[in-house]
């Protein structure tokens, strides 16, 4: 078997890259991420520079060897994992408006679902098929959304580094995340409908992986 050379501090750029980076580091011990993908992400996010694809999947798989795993928590994150379910749903839309605007005039005229306020500014994230807005007071009305929602155990939502993990496998698939929101047991994903398939797809399939993997 050929080996390969690796650059000087490969090994320490991926290493310090995930340490940094949880959502990575738990997949990795669990076995749920494909390390090409992780290693294209690595290296277009910039956090392993001058170095090529092989050598970055290298020093990831060495990685993994002399880190010593935690059964107990590589298994819970599995099953929490594996408990979760999703749906997606089309036809959703973004209105963002300024702090302290009497959003009720807006949900007289569309279709609501939910409502986040933050300091600079409040969206309401809407059925695009009942779309008509005001005008006045309105910053920005964003269609061609979609939502999807993952719904997980109380368990899921009391575990650190739970969520990065389940969203880490969209983040190396290079998909953008509109808006996210957390209410208790649901997570409520809004992409584009153009990202929709691959992002439902690449979560569905992570989700198979972990109950594959919880079934050993």
């Amino acid at each position: 078997m050929k080996m390969v050379d690796q650059k000087p501090g490969v090994s320490e750029a991926v290493q310090e890259a995930v340490e940094q980076h949880p959502g990575i580091k738990s997949c990795l011990g669990l076995g749920l991420l494909n390390y090409s993908a992780v290693a294209r992400w690595l290296s277009e996010e910039g956090l392993v520079k001058n170095s090529n694809e092989t050598a970055i999947v290298s020093a990831l798989k060495r990685y993994k060897r002399k880190t010593t795993p935690n059964p107990v928590k590589e298994s819970n994150l599995t099953r929490l994992i594996a408990e979760s379910t999703m749906n997606l749903q089309n036809d959703i839309a973004i209105i963002r408006v300024k702090p302290g605007y009497d959003w009720r005039r807006i949900a007289e005229k569309v279709k609501m679902f939910h409502v986040v306020e933050g300091p600079s500014v409040t969206n309401l994230i809407v059925d695009s098929r009942k779309l008509n807005p005001p005008s006045e007071g309105v910053l920005e009305v964003k269609t061609g959304l979609a939502a999807i929602n993952v719904k997980s155990s109380k368990e899921f939502a009391d575990t650190p580094g739970a969520l990065y993990a389940l969203l880490f496998p969209l983040a190396v698939k290079g998909i953008n995340i509109e808006e996210s929101i957390s209410c208790y047991t649901d997570k409520i994903l809004i992409v584009t409908e153009n990202d929709a398939p691959e992002a439902f797809a690449a979560l569905t399939h992570f989700i198979e992986q972990a109950r594959s993997s919880a079934r050993v």
